[in-house]
């Protein structure tokens, strides 16, 4: 089977180079896959939930940041796949569009997968 996502039976809504670029930002950037791995359960998060979410595991997290890497993510899939929404309190919160998590989680896994082959090369066991 084939898990390049933009080759599976059902068609992929993002060009080749997007889910090139994607796999590349998520194998070299800890820190984007685990935002990315948060954000696939399709439900809202603040900036400040999906960093408690984090830290704990990936200490070189910090707010500024993940709000850098979401509109870096919006940049490249479009603020159709990545919503946003302000709530009753005006915080702004943060999903992906139930329509392309399976499109995304497919990106995602092949890119952790690569990920995690790349760190055991280096040494790192898992």
């Amino acid at each position: 089977m084939n898990e390049n996502p933009s080759h599976n039976n059902e068609r992929s809504p993002f060009p080749e180079s997007v889910v090139k670029e994607l796999t590349t930002l998520f194998n070299y950037d800890s820190v984007k896959l685990g935002i990315i791995e948060l954000l696939l359960d399709g439900a809202w998060h603040s900036i400040d939930d999906i960093y408690r979410s984090l830290y704990p595991v990936i200490s070189e997290i910090g707010i500024l940041r993940i709000a850098l890497i979401i509109n870096e993510f919006r940049e490249i899939l479009g603020d159709t796949v990545i919503e946003r929404k302000d709530d009753e309190k005006d915080i702004t919160l943060w999903r992906i569009n139930p329509e392309y998590i399976d499109f995304v989680r497919k990106i995602v896994k092949q890119a952790s997968a690569q990920h995690r082959h790349n760190a055991k090369n280096l040494g790192f066991s898992f």
